[in-house]
């Protein structure tokens, strides 16, 4: 009971037959591939329910792993069933145990394989055209007979041999020429080559591809050729002319011309008229059409078209003209030699391409691939590719592709998740979440941005995740995900927030527990005053009065220093002079020498002004003069003619509590900092002309 249970969990079918051959056991994967029931075969004999095994290699098989006691693997092919099985067969402790698995597909597939393949083979064979293959090295690695019958041998006697071994040196090294171009440029071509044989001339009709691994690299070239030796003059005339027009079809930007050696006449078509930049009704002689090309290239093309001339000799090259507007375009001129018709005069024929905007395209890619797949590998975020396909009414996703960044922070690997949908990856609930968020920016169809925590092996973080659509023909075709790490600044924040929290209660403890007492005990100071001339009294008042400072100056910290309200313009004059109004100056002097408005919070610049003329008066003395000014194109500038602050300390003044002048609280440059932070500027203490201190506000926004 305990092995039949067992089996029924294995996958593929079981059978189980003991030393008679009657079945003892067998699986529910097992009857339902058979179509039969464990009831109903139970102590049969197997060629009971299979007699078709009877008198069979299959029998014989299975009744030596029987008596012998060894194991057994083959396929068998079942007729009323029409299914292949791969049977396994392995003996038990009293009889065998047959496992076996259904690889009918597999079966049609590699029959299917092998039919295709004995007609493709037939095709290559049997067809006048020279097929082959040729390795980078220029080695063939396959000829078929009609290629190795144009060598008057087979083709075990070719494979192996270079071009250089069946032709003579000129024909091997044009054929190599054209070969490693193809292979450069990944580009099919296709032209005649004029060829020699064992000493004979041969014409060829030549179709070359570059051959491709599994990769998509380049590791050899494929042709076919086509021996049209035999071929009248008209015939290859009209071939040729089929050809150019079909290279005009299929490409752009692009014209045929003709120059006649006998006659000197040069035809340029309306195509290349147009590239040059000329009517037309331009007539060019082949002089004025050597002149258009680049100075570097002239010598390049001039030497082509003479050997095209003299030997036959066909070119294909990347050269620079110069327009009539004196513009520079790059252009494909091929030229080959032909005749003349009911002629044995030589022509020289050609095509003329401009490529300009393709290789400046290709270009552009190459960069712009180059510089995607930088910011991809290198970048600190995380991305992350996701295919979008629109089934009927429904919309499903499938990741696609993570950069090392995503691998690193989340432990996932583009291998693990490929292919596969948010729920497969994440789990229905999450995964349903991350989906939904996908079909929100599929829906919405611009970029949008939302924070989540997910799942990695190292615990949960949080990510701010932004979804740009990659929309092809109106339709989202592919998500680009970029994620950025937040858990370290959600916590931060949080952080912030409790002791944001905590420094409320501070202030509101500070503002009303003790301003209250205070006030009442200055009030009674007062009231004494009155009543008694001590000489306690005025320390007392001056020590609640500090008290009341250094009250004001920690609310100010607390409340009002990291925070800025409605930014208004304010001309720095008018607030100067107000503030220095409130502070004792005795004989101090301010000087504004700019008339300077600037952007910002009236009442906290209020706290800035006080602040720096407090502590020019405290450090600089009674008569300290003080000047505002601006220092450049967003920089304005407070300086006195006092001590001024040594370079050693000029970072402490900055921190609460830090004061070298008696009676200070400490605050007030704290509080100076900390409001021009609130604004976006930055402050730097520098020495004023005079000796004294210098304080420069950077990055602030000036009216002009």
């Amino acid at each position: 009971m305990v092995q039949h249970e067992a089996l029924n969990r294995v996958i593929d079918g079981t059978i189980i037959v003991d030393s008679e051959f009657r079945y003892a056991s067998i699986s529910q994967q097992a009857e339902q591939i058979l179509g039969t029931d464990t009831d109903d075969v139970l102590n049969k004999r197997l060629w009971e329910t299979f007699p078709d095994l009877t008198e069979t290699a299959v029998e014989e098989k299975l009744r030596e792993a029987m008596n012998k006691q060894i194991k057994y693997s083959f396929d068998y092919h079942e007729q009323d069933l029409d299914r292949w099985f791969d049977i396994r067969v392995c003996p038990n402790d009293d009889g065998l145990l047959m496992h076996f698995i259904d690889i009918t597909d597999r079966k049609q597939y590699e029959l299917e394989l092998e039919r295709k393949d004995r007609c493709f083979s037939t095709l290559l064979e049997n067809t006048s055209e020279c097929v082959y293959i040729k390795n980078k090295n220029g080695s063939y690695n396959f000829v078929n007979e009609a290629a190795a019958a144009v060598f008057d041998t087979n083709p075990d006697e070719v494979v192996g041999k270079t071009d250089k071994e069946l032709f003579d040196s000129a024909d091997a090294s044009a054929v190599q020429e054209v070969d490693e171009r193809i292979a450069e440029f990944g580009e099919a071509e296709t032209r005649e080559a004029v060829r020699h044989v064992n000493g004979e001339r041969h014409v060829f009709l030549d179709n070359k591809f570059p051959y491709r691994n599994e990769k998509d690299d380049i590791v050899g070239i494929m042709g076919i050729s086509r021996d049209i030796t035999d071929r009248n003059t008209r015939e290859q005339e009209l071939e040729r002319q089929e050809y150019l027009f079909g290279r005009v079809q299929e490409i752009a930007d692009i014209g045929v011309w003709e120059y006649n050696p006998r006659t000197d006449d040069l035809t340029w078509s309306d195509g290349i008229k147009r590239i040059h930049g000329v009517e037309n009704s331009y007539e060019p002689t082949l002089e004025d059409a050597l002149e258009f090309y680049h100075p570097e290239d002239r010598d390049k093309v001039e030497a082509a078209v003479e050997n095209a001339i003299e030997n036959g000799e066909r070119y294909d090259l990347f050269l620079r003209i110069v327009r009539t507007d004196g513009e520079t375009r790059h252009i494909r001129a091929y030229g080959e030699a032909g005749l003349e018709e009911h002629s044995d005069k030589q022509l020289v024929q050609g095509v003329f391409q401009d490529v300009t905007e393709r290789q400046r395209r290709e270009q552009a890619l190459r960069e712009l691939g180059e510089e995607y797949e930088a910011l991809i590998n290198n970048a600190e975020d995380a991305f992350f590719f996701v295919n979008v396909e629109h089934v009927e009414d429904e919309i499903e996703f499938q990741f696609d592709r993570l950069s090392p960044s995503h691998e690193a922070t989340s432990g996932l690997t583009t291998g693990t998740i490929q292919g596969k949908s948010p729920q497969e990856v994440f789990g229905d609930v999450t995964g349903a979440e991350i989906a939904e968020n996908y079909r929100r920016c599929v829906e919405a169809g611009e970029p949008i941005t939302y924070e989540e925590s997910l799942p990695t092996p190292e615990g949960d973080i949080i990510w701010q995740t932004k979804l740009a659509p990659v929309v092809i023909n109106g339709e989202v075709t592919r998500i680009v995900g970029v994620a950025r790490d937040v858990t370290d600044r959600v916590e931060r924040e949080q952080k912030l927030h409790r002791q944001k929290e905590r420094l409320d209660e501070f202030a509101s403890v500070v503002s009303h527990d003790l301003r209250s007492p205070l006030n009442v005990a200055q009030g009674r100071a007062e009231l004494l005053k009155d009543e008694s001339a001590s000489e306690h009294l005025d320390p007392l008042s001056k020590a609640l009065d500090r008290m009341e400072t250094i009250i004001e100056d920690t609310l100010t910290l607390a409340r009002q220093g990291n925070s800025v309200a409605e930014m208004q313009p304010i001309k720095i004059a008018d607030m100067a002079e107000q503030c220095w109004g409130l502070i004792e100056t005795t004989d101090a002097t301010l000087e504004v020498f700019d008339d300077i408005t600037i952007q910002g919070d009236p009442d906290r610049l209020q706290h800035i002004c006080e602040n720096l003329f407090r502590n020019a008066v405290e450090h600089g003395g009674k008569n300290v003069s003080v000047r505002i000014g601006r220092a450049g194109e967003k920089q304005i500038y407070f300086e006195d003619d006092g001590i001024g602050i040594p370079p050693a300390k000029r970072d402490a003044v900055f921190e609460p509590g830090h004061s070298s002048a008696s009676g200070g609280t400490g605050f007030g440059l704290s509080i100076v900092k900390r409001i021009a932070e609130a604004h976006g500027w930055s402050i730097a203490i520098a020495e004023s002309s005079d000796g004294g201190a210098r304080f420069e506000f950077s990055n602030v926004e000036i009216n002009d």
